[in-house]
């Protein structure tokens, strides 16, 4: 039997092998496609919250960085007021003169 004649005859079996393994190869394209495609969502919805999260945590520190700011401030506040009152409570100890009552009698 000729490689001619073998083939003629089987050529119905070569066709549905090469078609099964067509099928085989496309299935496994879409599988592959379909793993891609969630892999690809899976990363979009953690690229997602991972920005959510960055932009909690900016308005978190500007909170932070505000309420510092408006601590400091109070602070300066503070300071000037003690600095105010102690240099009031100095200019009385320099014109205060101490006198004791009944010093002199004794």
């Amino acid at each position: 039997m000729t490689p001619q004649v073998f083939f003629s005859k089987n050529c119905k079996y070569f066709a549905i092998a090469f078609f099964a393994l067509f099928m085989m190869r496309s299935f496994q394209s879409c599988n592959r496609s379909n793993q891609i495609t969630q892999m690809q969502q899976k990363y979009d919805t953690i690229v997602s919250s991972l920005q959510t999260q960055n932009n909690l945590l900016l308005d978190s520190i500007k909170t932070l960085q505000f309420s510092i700011s408006m601590a400091n401030q109070k602070v300066q506040s503070s300071e000037e007021k003690v600095a105010a009152v102690q240099s009031t409570v100095d200019k009385i100890k320099t014109n205060t003169t101490i006198t004791v009552k009944n010093a002199e009698q004794k």
